[in-house]
């Protein structure tokens, strides 16, 4: 998968400045403001709601929670996070990272380095970002493969090989346009009929609280043996 184009432009960003009882130092304020970006500053980090175009300077030379900012517990915050420090003792860069700041800033701050620490975080951010999200994907697919397996089995029971019974739940998925993990789960967990439950014929077997997925060798799926086959 090709990466976007790296965020060059900031203009029309915000930063925030996170450090308690500390004054936003002039030079951030001055340099920020020639790239564009706003600053503003707040004492505690629910005072405000972060969005996709904030950044959030983070001063770890003041004493601050990582829990508040939401971490650790998730990989990162929905904006990126840019380290302050004038002390780079391991245990405030520990702090610093636990927030998930993906670039610093030495003080005293230099006007030269402020782009350069914004381009890092907002781009490192994104990457991590997208790494994030394939790897949330990657595991749901991953717990949707033994839906998969159910499928292709209550399939092999009405007379499919297995690689037919596969390329059947591909082909349904396709032109359905959903994933194959989703169209099996969709057969294995038929929605339930509530209404006049009473009143149904039981071989058509709704409302019985029961799958395809769930026959024994041999049970006919849901009294229809190749009902699954012309879905």
């Amino acid at each position: 998968m090709t990466n976007p184009r790296a965020i060059q432009n900031f203009r029309g960003f915000r930063g925030i400045w996170w450090g308690p009882q500390n004054p936003v130092p002039e030079v951030l304020t001055t340099t920020l403001a020639r790239l564009g970006v706003t600053l503003a500053r707040i004492e505690q980090i629910g005072d405000t709601t972060l969005t996709e175009r904030d950044v959030l300077f983070v001063d770890g030379d003041s004493a601050f929670d990582p829990a508040a900012l939401g971490a650790p517990g998730r990989m990162l915050l929905r904006s990126p996070v840019i380290g302050v420090v004038g002390v780079e003792a391991p245990s405030r860069l520990k702090a610093l990272l636990d927030v998930g700041a993906t670039a610093l800033l030495r003080k005293p701050i230099h006007p030269a380095s402020v782009y350069s620490s914004l381009f890092l975080a907002v781009n490192n951010h994104a990457r991590f970002a997208r790494l994030e999200d394939r790897v949330a994907e990657h595991d749901r697919r991953r717990s949707g493969r033994r839906y998969v397996i159910k499928a292709v089995i209550a399939l092999m029971r009405e007379g499919m090989c297995d690689e037919q019974a596969y390329a059947h739940l591909r082909r349904e998925s396709m032109r359905r346009r959903v994933g194959l993990e989703d169209y099996a789960y969709s057969l294995c967990n038929p929605p339930q009929e509530t209404d006049d439950v009473e009143n149904q014929d039981p071989a058509v077997g709704h409302g019985s609280g029961h799958s395809p997925c769930d026959q024994q060798p041999g049970d006919e799926l849901g009294g229809r043996p190749d009902q699954t086959r012309r879905a």
